[in-house]
């Protein structure tokens, strides 16, 4: 197989090669994105992005993927402690496997004088085994949570 030959229009192409190229090209693209964003834009660059508009109860957040965007109404905001959403709107290609209902974002604050960041998220799957499936929900959610609170952590300390 050549390079030209992805480009044509007849002809067959195996899986491998074909999960390959895809893997290949998925990789190019996001080291470009997170170039343009980080180099010359100035901006932290991930495969979600958030942005909310305006701000206080009934504002509207929106959690970006390359593949359409959670819609999550404010319903509390308690600045500086709590944020909580529900969700209108997932992207297409969760609608029916793993749905997101709602969440939170609470800061507790801790004896000692620090604050402890908490994110909760409310969601449901339809995927079978259940049991096998939650587990990679949860640990899929958990690291969405990680990665938010590390943003939190780092506009905090620069604040």
């Amino acid at each position: 197989m050549r390079f030209s030959d992805l480009w044509r229009w007849e002809g067959t192409i195996g899986r491998g090669p074909y999960a390959l190229i895809g893997l290949i090209g998925f990789a190019l693209k996001h080291n470009i994105d997170r170039f343009v964003a980080s180099f010359l834009f100035g901006r932290e660059w991930g495969p979600f992005n958030y942005r909310v508009s305006p701000f206080g109860p009934g504002a509207k957040r929106y959690c970006g993927f390359s593949t359409g965007s959670f819609v999550e109404p404010i319903k509390v905001w308690n600045d500086p402690r709590l944020l909580k959403f529900s969700v209108t709107s997932n992207p297409p290609h969760l609608e029916g496997p793993l749905a997101s209902e709602g969440g939170q974002f609470l800061l507790q604050p801790l004896d000692n004088g620090g604050t402890r960041p908490v994110g909760t998220t409310w969601y449901r799957h339809s995927m079978w085994p259940a049991f096998y499936w939650r587990w990679w929900s949860d640990e899929l959610i958990h690291r969405i949570h990680l990665r938010v609170l590390r943003h939190i952590k780092r506009q905090a300390e620069d604040y």
